[in-house]
Order: C-alpha cells, then structure tokens, then sequence
C-alpha cells in the first residue's frame, strides 16, 4: 500500500495545497511556453500545432484537480472524526484513514492505464486516424507536448475520480455502522458534507473547460464526450454515501411521527371535556409532530444545500460566460 499518487505531490507545509498549484502552473507555462516560443520563432519547422486554449486548459486543470483532491480528502478525514462518537466501538477510525489515502500498486497501474485508454480514444477522435496521432507524437517537441498535455489531464483526473468513487462506497457501508438518530442532525451530516464537497473536482474541471473553447481552437462537441462521462460519477459520489441514510433517517421519522400521533390519539377529544393539562400536553405533541415533519429526509441541512447548488450554477455560468466573451469579441473584431 502507499499513498495515493497525487495526494504525495501536496507538501506537509501551511498553504501546502496553493504552493502546489503554483509549481504546477509554473512548470506548465515553462513547458508550453517554450513549445509557444519555437512555433514563433520558426513556424515552418516546428509546425502549426501550438494553441494557448488548449495549453492553458491543460495547465489549470491539473493544477486545480490535484489540490482540490487533497482538500476533498482531508474533509473525509474530519467527517470520520466527527462521525466517531456514532460509531460502534469495532470500527477503526485510523484504518479508515488508511483506506482513503493509500491504495496498492496494481490499483494505481488499473488507473494509469484506463487514463491511457481514454486518452488514446480521444486522441483518435480529434486526429481522426491511427496515423496522424503517431504524426502528432513524433514529429517534434511543439506536437509532442500538445499531445501529451492531454493525457496529464486525464491521469489526474481518473486517479481523483476513481479514489472519491471508492471513499464514496466506503462512507455508504460505514452509515450501516452508524448509530444515527434522526434527532441529532451530528450523527449523520458529515456524510452528506462529504458528499458534496467530492463533487469540486468534476464540477472544477468542467467549468475550466471554456478556457479549450477560447478563439474557436477546440470544438465545444469534441469535449462534450468528457462532460457526459463524468455526470455519472457525479451523481454516484452524491447517491451512494447517501441514499442508505436517507433511507434509515425516513424509518425512523416515519417511526417517530407515528408513534406521537398515536399519542395524540390516545388523548380526550375536545367534545368529551378537556382539563388544563390535557390541552398542554396537546399542544406539546402537536408542537413536536411539527418539528418532527420539518426534520430532513436525507443527510443534507441548508446550507450543504445552498453550497452544492452553487457549485452546480458555476459551471453553466462559466459556459455562458465564456460563449458571450466571444460573440462580444467577434463583434469588436468584425468576424
């Protein structure tokens, strides 16, 4: 076992996660930049390969997926400490820090070569033969880099998604060994804040993708495919934490709503003659009944709600955003 590849690239340090960013982008901008430099400097020998969209994307994707991934695993950490206390006894805290940050060899090679696989895949798709992507790879450093950028992207991004995949399934077994009470919203919340925090890396990497549609250099149809792909995953990492404790939180609210009608019930009807403590004792039950009606039904309180609609919103926004920017500078420009 070892520590998840993207997760050893973070420092131990205070602003460990923006320091890595940063060394990231710069690395990135030296890469392509230089790549940039030589198509400038001699375009008929070093090819028209080169586009700053595509380089930029490529450069923040990773920057961003890679970080964020990290801040995703620490939340899973503090939703493990703070789910502890609601926890039987037989259940080890620190094994399941393990479990989220470590994983084996033959895991991160499964990783690395779907990441190859999708990136081949897309690399036919937009060379449209076998042929022209062994072109791309070997006819020089400006091509070369173009080619690889994309596979970086997909690298990160599948080791990310496939880790959250798997905490996902493992925080949805460890709600079967919480001990939940519908009435105590800290037996069960972290799990949902978990759940929609997973969501920053998919919902992050689609809103950067305007920046591959700048100047018309990369088809918005050509990377719809990567949208589609990852929608799924983006409702598993919400549903699978979650739906058991949905399920458990409406047992027990049913229960409960039930179990204060019938007392309710059992009380003397206003027609056969009330005494002062059975109206207060009405009045206490009925109170209760309506707060029982007002308790959730899933692990999500308002504000984790507010939060994950405002991750959504980001990503058409930023779409949008991005087709006005260019009709408004097609209009400047006159094209």
């Amino acid at each position: 076992m070892l520590r998840i590849t993207i997760l050893r690239l973070i420092p131990n340090v205070r602003f460990g996660r923006w320091l890595t960013a940063l060394i990231i982008a710069v690395i990135g901008l030296a890469i392509f930049g230089l790549a940039g430099f030589l198509v400038d400097y001699d375009a008929e020998r070093f090819g028209y390969y080169f586009e700053w969209p595509p380089a930029l994307f490529f450069i923040s994707a990773v920057a961003y997926i890679v970080p964020v991934f990290h801040f995703i695993t620490e939340r899973s950490f503090a939703a493990l400490d703070d789910l502890a206390p609601h926890l039987d006894d037989s259940v080890s805290i620190p094994q399941l820090r393990t479990s989220i940050e470590q994983r084996t060899w033959a895991w991160h090679l499964r990783c690395a070569l779907f990441a190859v696989l999708l990136w081949l895949v897309q690399s036919y798709m937009l060379a449209g033969s076998f042929r022209l992507m062994w072109f791309y790879l070997t006819d020089g450093y400006v091509s070369f880099v173009m080619s690889v950028g994309a596979l970086f992207v997909w690298l990160a991004m599948v080791i990310a998604m496939r880790a959250l995949a798997d905490n996902a399934r493992l925080f949805g077994r460890l709600s079967a060994d919480l001990r939940v009470d519908v009435l105590n919203p800290a037996s069960y919340r972290p799990i949902g804040q978990m759940a929609i925090s997973s969501t920053l890396v998919v919902l992050g990497a689609q809103a950067l993708l305007p920046i591959m549609w700048m100047d018309g250099t990369v088809s918005i149809w050509t990377t719809l495919p990567a949208v589609i792909l990852f929608l799924p995953l983006l409702l598993y990492l919400t549903l699978v934490p979650t739906l058991p404790l949905r399920r458990e939180l409406r047992t027990q609210k049913g229960a409960a709503i039930a179990a204060v009608q019938q007392a309710i019930n059992a009380l003397p009807r206003p027609q056969e003659g009330l005494n002062p403590s059975d109206v207060q004792q009405a009045t206490v039950l009925m109170d209760y009944r309506q707060h029982l009606n007002a308790l959730p039904e899933g692990p999500f309180d308002f504000p984790a709600s507010v939060r994950f609609s405002l991750y959504a919103i980001v990503v058409p926004l930023t779409w949008a955003g991005a087709a006005i920017i260019e009709i408004f500078v097609n209009m400047i420009l006159g094209t």
